[in-house]
């Protein structure tokens, strides 16, 4: 967690002592836009909340991850038309794509088709929300190291510093 150029224990070594006019990185950026469906959210039906329905599902898998990286854009009553991200393309057409279209039937206690595009989603899917989180949750965890009184004191009295990518936050 932190180095010292002090020789006061053989736990500090030199070589790991950083600047002590090390650069902060910038807070993350706002909260992206989520994408809003063609028709509008009146449209969406019971996805008006693409992400919360998702969560719900309790999918695991494979399946998970096309829904985790898929956006709603269309509902018409028995077909359900998502927008996948290219980077998972690989999973339309798969067992995957039965389990979510599955689990989506039985939530809404109807038979359901998918239908999935592959393209570049406008918006954020469950899984770019997750890492923004994620990163959010981390960068706020490392501010609150820095800013620990005792932290603060062993950098002063050691000239140690944080070594970059030491904290890990405990979920």
């Amino acid at each position: 967690l932190l180095s010292s150029s002090s020789h006061t224990s053989s736990n500090w070594s030199p070589s790991t002592v950083a600047s002590r006019d090390t650069v902060r990185e910038p807070p993350p950026p706002a909260d992206p836009p989520v994408a809003t469906p063609p028709g509008g959210l009146q449209d969406a039906g019971p996805f008006a909340d693409w992400h919360d329905f998702v969560r719900r599902l309790g999918l695991k898998g494979m399946a998970a991850q096309l829904a985790d990286n898929s956006l709603f854009e269309a509902w018409d009553g028995g077909r359900l038309s998502l927008r996948v991200d290219p980077a998972c393309s690989s999973l339309i057409g798969s067992l995957a794509e039965r389990r979510l279209q599955e689990a989506v039937g039985e939530s809404l206690g109807q038979p359901v088709r998918l239908q999935l595009t592959a393209s570049a989603v406008e918006g954020e899917t469950p899984a770019q929300r997750a890492v923004r989180e994620q990163r959010a949750r981390q960068a706020a965890t490392e501010a609150d190291v820095a800013a620990d009184p005792l932290v603060v004191a062993v950098q002063e009295t050691f000239e140690a510093e944080i070594v970059a990518d030491s904290i890990r936050r405990r979920e």
